[in-house]
C-alpha cells in the first residue's frame, strides 16, 4: 500500500497557522491579567500607605494635646513617604487650614482629595482629614465628624444623646498610576487612577490607634 508523504508537512502547516491565530489572543490575555495584577498590587500599596499615615498622624494628634493639626499632618505625610506605590513615592498633602475658624475646629483646608500624579509632578491635597468618632447615634454606632473637635477628657454632648469622642484621622487619596504595557511600549494611554482611603482612631482608654470602619462619614466643607 503506498502511503501519501504529505500529512507531516500538512500537519505542521497547521500547528503553524493554528500558532499565528493564537498568538496575539494570548498575548492580549497575559497583558490583560498582567495590568489587573498591576493595578490590585498598586491599591494594595496605596492603602498600606495610608494605613500608616492616619496611625501615626492620630497617634501625634492625640499624645500631643494641641488644638493645632499642623505638626501631626508632617508627622502623616512623612510616614507615607516612606511607602512607594509601584515605586512611585507616596505624597500626601498636609491639608492644613492655619485661618481655619470656630466653625472648622480641626484646620481641614478641604474634604476632597485631588489627584496625585507622580509622573506629572501634580501636587496632591485633601488627603489628610482630622475629625472625631462620634458614638452617641444608635442609627450609627460609629461616626466620624470632621466638624467636632475632639477630647479625650470631654464628651460631646448634642440634642438627643450623649457619647464620647475620639481623636480620628481619615487618610485619603487618589493616584495615577501609569500602565507598565504602555510603558514598555512607549503606547500614548491614560494612567490608571487608584482610589483609596482609611480611617484611623485613638483609643483614650488604651492609649493607641488602631482602623476603624465607621457607618457614617461626615465632613462640613467643600
Amino acid at each position: 500500500m503506498c502511503r501519501s508523504g504529505h500529512a507531516p508537512r500538512d500537519r505542521s502547516g497547521f500547528s503553524t497557522l493554528w500558532l499565528i491565530l493564537t498568538l496575539p489572543i494570548f498575548l492580549t490575555l497575559f497583558a490583560f491579567v498582567f495590568e489587573m495584577g498591576h493595578m490590585w498590587v498598586a491599591r494594595v500599596e496605596l492603602e498600606n500607605g495610608l494605613e500608616s499615615a492616619a496611625l501615626a498622624a492620630v497617634r501625634s494628634w492625640a499624645e500631643s494635646g494641641s488644638s493645632d493639626t499642623y505638626l501631626p499632618r508632617q508627622v502623616g505625610a512623612a510616614y507615607a513617604a516612606n511607602n512607594t506605590v509601584r515605586s512611585y513615592p507616596l505624597v500626601l498633602g498636609l491639608n492644613h487650614d492655619p485661618a481655619a475658624g470656630p466653625d472648622n475646629p480641626n484646620q481641614n483646608l478641604t474634604c476632597t482629595a485631588t489627584v496625585y500624579s507622580p509622573v506629572g509632578a501634580v501636587s496632591p491635597e485633601g488627603n489628610l482629614i482630622f475629625g472625631a468618632i462620634l458614638t452617641d447615634d444608635p442609627n450609627c454606632p460609629l461616626t466620624f465628624n470632621a466638624g467636632i473637635r475632639p477630647s479625650c477628657g470631654q464628651s460631646y454632648v448634642e440634642i438627643g444623646g450623649s457619647g464620647g469622642t475620639e481623636y480620628a484621622v481619615r487618610a485619603q487619596a487618589v493616584m495615577e498610576v501609569p500602565s507598565p504595557i504602555c510603558r514598555l511600549f512607549g503606547l500614548a494611554m491614560p494612567a490608571y487612577r487608584i482610589t483609596a482611603f482609611t480611617i484611623a482612631a485613638y483609643s483614650c482608654a488604651e492609649r493607641r490607634p488602631r482602623l476603624v470602619r465607621v457607618d457614617q462619614y461626615i465632613c462640613p466643607g467643600p
